[in-house]
């Protein structure tokens, strides 16, 4: 009979130590704390049902305490490991509470081998229990009467695990009930078990003992819902993987850049869009900072928008990054900032819209419209000036023709009344009136490129000495001398049109040179080409007015110097097209305002065209 009571804690000692090696496996597997305090728990247990073993063994009380007393200790550790697993189970993050009561559940195991006073087990006071069970079974329990400590510890056990149900209950009701159903039943087995045992040992009634049962009772239904957590575990986490690979496929197939950083804006994944953006592989992108890829003034930009990232803001902003070979990618980036649980920033995602082609746009829209605005402006000079300029000499032809006119009326003699000086200005202004014709002509000759050269070998001297004759008028009114040093040599050129070219650059500079100043003409011979330089005292230019200088009907002459004299606006333009129909270059350097300027011209000596193969 004795060996038959022996064989269920001996079985539930087996399977106890089974599970206990089982969570031990998937502790090491999964790296999840409650496998391991659970196997702990098992372990005891199992210990426990050894003990059970025995104690059905003995036949004596001597041998009946000492099983009694290593159930005792066995007890402290199931409590301990109990607690210490349900705590697990529930991550429960107030644990220091319970460890008063572990210390001492951990104190009292290691008193009771040594106890000699029977605060334990109270030894001079045996407690034979002779239980009868169906089919004439009898079961005879060699104890000792309980100490006063072991008394206090089975009420702190009551209390412990009743503040122990109160938690369980509570993370039952917060939304986890498939969780917490198993638990609770767990603790209800215990609690009724302990129940039954403390009646029995009150003499209440006769029965069995069913705390070793119950232990062997939590571990099969606790490694059920273990198992069941396992199971859904596997589920979500293949769940989870389709659902990663989905998210991945579609990151990657993304037709914008995706972008995520920490929160020390070190950039921890970009996707393969951003990558081919920036032009760099990720493993060079991927634990670098985000504002490597800036330049300072782009730098400032983001550290502003990612302090307001910080702040849960999530504000659109445009940025600028530099790419591999320098390549500048403006982009407009929609950020969203990332916390933690607890509300603590731990970075920012964002997508990344290449607006480059977009602000290539409007870069290119805004400067035809200012050009649009430069040509409505150059209509109007143009009406100006021609208005302006076409006036002047008409004033002297319309004014004579009415006085010849009034006189030839009056039947007076016009050899009388007008002179070879009155006969010249009429002419002059004539020839002025021409001359301003023929500049608009050419203008548009030049744009519609019909201007035809008739070019040929020609002596430069008679060009220089017939521009400075054209203008000598002009030179000695403005009191400025022309310094000519330019060398006799030959170019090929049409020398109509390289005299008016020179007749335009030395009207400019005795136009815009205050008086008793000196303009000097120079040449050099470099290769097969002549340069020629005009070089003045005059009021000099700016870098900015000289980006504008070229431009028809523009302001030559400086406006910090008042009013500009007269002019058409367009020689200067018209000379550059002329030189560069040769295919020679004119170019004008200053020093600065006051320093005076100089007009360098290139053109071939000899005809380029004979060169070529």
């Amino acid at each position: 009979m004795t060996n038959f009571l022996q064989l269920a804690p001996a079985f539930m000692a087996g399977i106890a130590i089974y599970v206990a090696l089982y969570h031990v496996l998937l502790y090491f597997r999964l790296r999840k704390r409650n496998y391991l305090s659970f196997s702990l728990l098992c372990v005891t247990i199992g210990i426990y049902a050894i003990a059970c073993t025995g104690l059905y063994n003995v036949t004596s009380l001597a041998e009946g305490i000492t099983w009694q007393r290593a159930q005792f200790v066995i007890e402290q550790f199931f409590a301990i490991t109990f607690f210490w697993f349900v705590l697990d189970f529930i991550s429960y993050g107030k644990k220091h509470f319970f460890y008063p009561s572990f210390a001492f559940f951990f104190i009292a195991a290691i008193y009771a081998p040594f106890d000699k006073a029977g605060l334990i087990l109270n030894i001079s006071e045996p407690a034979i229990k002779i239980i009868q069970l169906p089919f004439n079974i009898d079961i005879t329990y060699y104890e000792a009467a309980s100490g006063p400590l072991k008394t206090i510890i089975g009420i702190l056990y009551l209390i412990t695990f009743g503040f122990l149900l109160g938690v369980a209950i509570r993370y039952y009701r917060n939304g986890h009930q498939k969780e917490g159903r198993p638990l609770l039943i767990s603790l209800f087995v215990i609690y009724g078990s302990v129940f039954n045992d403390v009646f029995i040992v009150s003499g209440i009634y006769q029965g069995f003992y069913l705390v070793e049962y119950s232990f062997i009772g939590i571990a099969i239904f606790m490694t059920l819902s273990l198992s069941n957590n396992i199971v859904d575990s596997v589920l979500v986490q293949r769940a989870l993987k389709e659902n990663q690979e989905q998210y991945s496929t579609l990151v990657e197939k993304m037709t914008e850049g995706l972008i995520i950083v920490d929160s020390q804006a070190t950039i921890t994944y970009v996707n393969d869009k951003f990558s081919e953006m920036l032009g760099y592989p990720r493993s060079e992108i991927i634990g670098k900072k985000f504002v490597a890829f800036l330049d300072p003034t782009n730098q400032k930009i983001f550290l502003i928008n990612f302090a307001l990232r910080r702040q849960g803001n999530s504000d659109q902003y445009e940025i600028e990054w530099t790419g591999n070979h320098d390549k500048k990618l403006h982009t407009l980036v929609s950020p969203t900032p990332l916390f933690d649980e607890n509300r603590g920033f731990k970075g920012s995602f964002g997508i990344v819209i290449d607006i480059t082609l977009k602000k290539t746009a409007e870069a290119t829209l805004k400067r035809l419209y200012e050009e649009a605005m430069e040509i409505s402006e150059m209509k109007t000079n143009l009406i100006t000036y021609a208005t302006h300029e076409l006036k002047t000499p008409l004033v002297p032809i319309m004014g004579w023709s009415e006085f010849i006119k009034k006189a030839l009326a009056d039947g007076k003699k016009l050899d009388r009344l007008i002179s070879k000086t009155e006969i010249e200005s009429i002419f002059n202004s004539a020839v002025r009136l021409n001359k301003i014709i023929d500049n608009f002509l050419d203008v548009g000759r030049l744009e519609s490129k019909r201007l035809e050269l008739q070019k040929r070998q020609t002596k430069v001297l008679p060009l220089i000495e017939n521009a400075m004759k054209n203008v000598a008028y002009q030179a000695k009114t403005a009191n400025i001398n022309i310094h000519n040093e330019i060398q006799d040599t030959e170019i090929y050129c049409d020398p109509f049109r390289i005299e008016q070219v020179f007749i335009n650059i030395l009207s400019n500079a005795i136009k815009y040179s205050p008086p008793e100043t000196e303009v000097s003409c120079s040449s050099e011979i470099i290769g097969d080409e002549v340069a020629f330089y005009f070089r003045d005292q005059g009021h000099g230019f700016t870098l900015d007015e000289l980006e504008h200088i070229w431009q028809p009907f523009s302001k030559s002459f400086p406006e910090r110097y008042g009013p500009s004299p007269t002019s058409t606006g367009i020689g200067l333009y018209l000379s550059r097209g002329i030189v560069e129909m040769h295919g020679g270059a004119i170019e004008i350097s200053s020093a600065g305002p006051d320093l005076g300027s100089t007009v360098k011209i290139i053109l071939p000596m000899v005809n380029p065209e004979k060169n070529l193969p």
